[in-house]
């Protein structure tokens, strides 16, 4: 997924802390932490995210689709995450 025409999403990992409020992404290889959902909307099979990075001006707004993820069941398990944790 290319984002801002800069980098390329590799991945999204949940934290598996309870306490933790922030995402991290695997951008261009590397993991960058502590980005912030601040807007999200999900709609069947649709899951939209714009996330902030705390202490830097990383913005990144992106559509995933069920069929961007590697099993069936990462999509809800994003999307439990974003409606129930998220601050």
């Amino acid at each position: 997924m290319i984002i801002e025409g800069k980098f390329f999403l590799e991945a999204i990992i949940i934290p598996n802390q309870l306490e933790s409020t922030s995402l991290i992404f695997v951008i261009n290889g590397s993991e960058t932490d502590f980005w912030l959902v601040r807007k999200h909307i999900v709609i069947n099979g649709w899951i939209f995210l714009y996330a902030i990075q705390k202490g830097s001006n990383k913005k990144v707004k992106m559509w995933l689709h069920k069929s961007n993820f590697k099993q069936q069941n990462d999509i809800k398990v994003l999307a439990r995450y974003i409606l129930f944790n998220q601050k």
